[in-house]
């Protein structure tokens, strides 16, 4: 119960931070909006400590045993409550864009009171199947309200605006990086991996919007996280730690904040990542391999874990299994990005490296997000950001070479390591955080097999 009430913690401070100023706004002077930012990151830590320790205070233990007693009554609460806050949420979105979105209330009202009813009904009549089958149901009918009611446009996010132009670029035989006219008027560089490009092409080959493929990919995922727990289906049984797995089920697929972010294009690289951290887990070198190797050439957070992972495998195979799964998976990394890049390499670096690169030469960081680099630049220390961030990076390596022997093992050192990585990056925003958000929901998924 400890280690839900940590990612409940984590998941409201993503809808309270958002990608805004909050506490403050954007009026306020820059040292009081870093001070509030770095007291929300120290929550999150909190909610990390909360997953991976046990909390021994008498006080807190009373409450865990409280909620774990009533736990179905809690599963309860938390559908009612993720459920609402994306009505909510959708609501103040259409009110805060109201020049460029429209809404309808009652296709709202009824796609809403169908994905609460759904899994209420299904949790109180403690039918397990249909109540897991039914968060999926609930997940994709929310996730449908952006397609309806929010068109895809760069006068709010360029982020989905700029795949599907590389999309249409691969499709016309162009150069994905390049600067693209988006229809807010602006000159957008490409900083994307090629990976991403090439998991969304489906949709711009079908000419679909770019959402349903992300929508896909989420619910895919789900499927995988479940897995992780309940290899087969028919293994659900409603007892304690099937309410515990629903919980987290639900955490992850009626998240506000992910569904919120539907601009996002990071839901095909949580989808490759998750699948290869599970084929890892289930020991399927060959498939964790092939995955891996798309995830190198879709994100960068691949290329972080890697040392890790690396790691890992050897201390649990032998030095051959390491160096062969290695080579399959770097080759197929690097082969893919070596077809985008070699053509002409000089754009491959100012889109993707250029871009980060101008941006701490001009300290223009973003002032909205938790992490430590404005401190790293109010103390005159900006020109030494990335290496102070390899240096606190190759801390938690050398942490891991002692420490690092279990798969939950390798989950902890890979959430800290990305955390203590996205301190000290030029831009970072928060939805970087989602990735330490789902690799702290599979240790706790993991941790449900050995309490129950």
């Amino acid at each position: 119960m400890q280690r839900i009430i940590g990612l409940l913690l984590i998941s409201l401070l993503f809808v309270i931070k958002r990608d805004g100023y909050f506490p403050f706004n954007e009026n306020s002077g820059e040292l009081l909006i870093f001070i509030g930012n770095t007291l929300l990151l120290i929550l999150f830590i909190l909610g990390v400590i909360l997953v991976v320790r046990p909390f021994k205070m008498n006080f807190a233990s009373k409450i865990f045993a409280y909620l774990e007693k009533h736990i179905k009554s809690f599963a309860v609460i938390i559908i009612i409550s993720n459920v609402l806050c994306i009505f909510l949420l959708t609501i103040y979105t259409y009110t805060s864009f109201k020049t460029l979105y429209s809404i309808n209330y009652p296709v709202l009202i009824l796609l809403t009171v169908i994905a609460l009813i759904l899994p209420l009904f299904f949790i109180l009549k403690q039918k397990p199947g249909k109540a897991l089958i039914s968060i999926f149901i609930s997940s994709f009918l929310l996730s449908c309200l952006a397609i309806l009611f929010f068109p895809i446009t760069a006068k709010v996010s360029d982020l989905l605006p700029i795949v599907t132009k590389q999309g249409e670029a691969i499709l016309s035989g162009q150069n994905i990086y390049q600067y693209y006219l988006l229809d807010n008027g602006t000159l957008t560089q490409a900083v994307r991996q090629p990976g991403i490009i090439l998991l969304y092409l489906p949709a711009s080959i079908l000419g679909l919007d770019i959402r349903l493929m992300s929508i896909i990919y989420i619910l895919a995922t789900g499927v995988v996280l479940l897995k992780f727990v309940y290899p087969k289906f028919s293994g659900t049984k409603i007892n304690r730690k099937f309410y515990t797995v629903f919980i987290l089920l639900t955490l992850f697929l009626l998240m506000p904040y992910r569904n919120m972010r539907f601009d996002l294009y990071e839901p095909p690289f949580w989808f490759i990542f998750i699948s290869g951290l599970y084929a890892l887990y289930r020991e399927k070198l060959k498939t964790f391999a092939v995955l891996w190797g798309v995830g190198i050439c879709t994100q960068v957070w691949c290329w972080i874990a890697t040392p890790f992972i690396v790691l890992y495998i050897f201390r649990k195979y032998n030095l051959r299994k390491t160096i062969w799964t290695a080579l399959m998976y770097l080759s197929i990394g690097f082969g893919v990005l070596a077809i985008f890049i070699i053509p002409d390499y000089k754009a491959y670096l100012e889109h993707v490296f250029g871009f980060f690169q101008n941006t701490q030469n001009i300290s223009n960081f973003p002032k909205v997000s938790m992490f430590l680099t404005p401190w790293i630049f109010l103390l005159g220390l900006g020109k030494y950001l990335q290496i102070i961030q390899i240096f606190m990076s190759a801390i938690v390596g050398l942490f891991a070479l002692k420490y690092l022997k279990t798969f939950v093992g390798l989950l902890f050192f890979l959430a800290v390591v990305i955390l203590v990585f996205i301190q000290f990056l030029i831009i970072s925003w928060t939805y970087m955080y989602l990735n330490i958000f789902y690799l702290l929901l599979i240790f706790a998924l993991l941790k449900t097999n050995d309490n129950y």
